[in-house]
């Protein structure tokens, strides 16, 4: 995780006041399975998402070491991300770090 930090303080530092970290755990989308690069169909996804947000898992996650806990956040699609992404570019959002499924969610939806 080390250099997850080193990435955030760096951007965090060049960027200033004004920019926006999106953090997606694991991106799904499209419509096929592939290995390399890993990749997810949206209805799988989708699938995963909604069982890995309920209660228990999220509860589980919570009280995990660090990668079993990311093994167990949920996934979040590929158009909220991307919608998140302009979201930020076009100053829709307050400067800052998006993190996570649920926040992407919630940020996609506005």
């Amino acid at each position: 995780m080390t250099g997850v930090s080193q990435s955030d303080s760096g951007l965090t530092e060049y960027s200033a006041d004004n920019s926006v970290i999106i953090k997606p755990s694991f991106i799904y989308g499209g419509n096929s399975f592939t290995l390399t690069p890993p990749r997810v169909p949206a209805g799988y996804g989708g699938a995963i998402e909604g069982l890995l947000s309920s209660g228990p898992f999220r509860g589980l996650a919570g009280v995990s070491p660090g990668l079993i806990a990311l093994t167990l956040a949920p996934p979040v699609a590929v158009d909220n991300v991307a919608l998140a992404v302009i979201a930020g570019a076009v100053d829709d959002i307050p400067a800052g770090k998006i993190d996570g499924t649920s926040a992407i969610n919630a940020v996609a939806k506005q």
